[in-house]
């Protein structure tokens, strides 16, 4: 069976982002010394999927003060992380969460959009998103049903399929449950919309070697803009205009 329909979301926002358009900070995307040896790869999910250890255990070793941001909690800035992958250098953006205590989904979503602006404007392209998903949640748990929503209108369809969506937290004692969980995942109404369109199903096993795993498919994959940067870039729109912005009832 699909997931119930989600109740309709109202979100309060302060009265300035309506004002203008954000000021887009010149470093927010750190500069390429080589692009063509450079694979960029954001890191998104709701809070509690592990997108932390997830990059701490791909820069096990490289960078112990890296290692020591990646564990702290609490941020509400896009963070990157980069290692050396063979010829290639790998870099992580780590999006911050939603439901962050004491800051709005509206901050949050601002400051990704803001960040995925920027690198637009300078050239760069997402090789694609690892979107992490705890397995133990079950497939009713509204708040990460709404993330999935919001990730599906930032995306749009045209980059989906540089998207791995990825389940987390797997544990050999209960691999039974987890299986059916995933299957349950597939086949709810939105995990399956967005994998007809052309996004894969991944499970990350805790190890750096399964972090790999999933790097080595989206190096191969020609970067795509997303829907987000194409309209607050292209299109010249504001948040609020977006489809995210729609969906989340910012108008």
């Amino acid at each position: 069976m699909g997931m119930p329909a989600a109740p309709p979301m109202s979100h309060t926002i302060p009265s300035t982002y309506f004002l203008a358009k954000p000021p887009i900070p010149s470093t927010i995307v750190p500069p390429i010394d080589n692009p063509k040896k450079e694979i960029i790869i954001a890191v998104m999910g709701p809070a509690g999927a592990g997108k932390s250890y997830f990059i701490r255990e791909m820069i096990a070793g490289i960078s112990q003060s890296d290692i020591e941001l990646c564990e702290t909690s609490g941020w509400t800035k896009v963070r990157s992380f980069s290692f050396p992958y063979g010829p290639t250098k790998i870099t992580l953006f780590d999006t911050p969460d939603f439901r962050n205590a004491g800051t709005g989904d509206y901050e949050m979503l601002a400051e990704i959009s803001d960040w995925m602006s920027s690198a637009y404007r300078q050239g760069t392209l997402l090789s694609g998103i690892i979107y992490l998903h705890n397995i133990h949640w079950l497939h009713e748990n509204f708040w990460a049903t709404e993330h999935l929503m919001m990730f599906q209108k930032l995306c749009g369809p045209s980059a989906l399929q540089n998207v791995l969506l990825t389940t987390t937290q797997w544990s050999n004692a209960n691999l039974a449950a987890e299986e059916s969980r995933e299957n349950t995942l597939r086949t709810s109404s939105h995990w399956r919309e967005l994998i007809t369109g052309g996004a894969a199903v991944k499970r990350f096993m805790g190890t750096r070697e399964s972090g790999l795993e999933l790097i080595d498919q989206l190096i191969k994959k020609e970067p795509k803009p997303l829907l987000i940067q194409h309209q607050m870039v292209d299109e010249d729109m504001i948040l609020e205009e977006t489809d995210v912005g729609q969906c989340m009832g910012w108008t």
